[in-house]
C-alpha cells in the first residue's frame, strides 16, 4: 500500500477479533483528502462465483472496506465484486449505503457471541459439502 502498487492481490487483514482476505486491492486516486501513504488509497474487490451479489457478499465486503479503512486512514468510497461471465466489469457498491446496516448486523453477532453460553450446533447449509470443517460439525 505504501508503495502505491496498482493492485494487491490476496491482502490479508487483522483487527481485534476479525479477519479477512481480500481477492483483489485496487488502488484509487484520491482528489481531496491524502492518505498516510500519498494521494490515493484503496478499495476491495472480491470475486464471486454466484450469479448474483448476496448479502453476506455485501456484509463480508463492508468488514473488509473497514480493515482498510483502519490501515490507510480513510474509508474507501467503494466496493467491487466481479462476478462469473460478465467480462470482469465489477459491480461496484458505495460502502456508505450499507455501513449502518452493516454496523448492526456485527454488533449483533458480537454481543450474541460475548453473551452466549458458548455451546453452539452446527446448523447446516449448502457451503456444508465444501466446507473444510464438516468433521467437526459432524463429530
Amino acid at each position: 500500500m505504501k508503495s502505491g502498487a496498482q493492485a494487491i492481490v490476496q491482502a490479508s487483514f487483522a483487527s481485534g477479533d476479525w479477519r479477512g482476505r481480500a481477492d483483489v486491492l485496487l488502488r484509487a486516486e484520491q482528489h481531496e483528502e491524502a492518505t498516510p501513504f500519498g494521494n490515493w488509497s484503496y478499495e476491495v474487490v472480491d470475486c464471486k462465483l454466484a450469479s448474483e451479489t448476496k448479502a453476506e457478499t455485501i456484509l463480508q465486503l463492508c468488514l473488509y472496506s473497514e480493515l482498510v479503512a483502519e490501515m490507510q486512514g480513510l474509508e474507501p468510497e467503494l466496493f467491487h465484486v466481479i462476478r462469473p461471465n460478465v467480462a470482469f466489469k465489477p459491480e461496484s457498491y458505495r460502502l456508505a449505503a450499507f455501513a449502518a446496516y452493516y454496523r448492526v448486523v456485527k454488533k449483533v453477532l458480537q454481543d450474541a457471541v460475548n453473551s452466549g453460553n458458548g455451546h453452539t450446533y452446527p446448523e447446516p447449509v449448502s457451503h456444508c459439502e465444501v466446507c473444510r470443517w464438516w468433521k467437526e460439525c459432524d463429530g
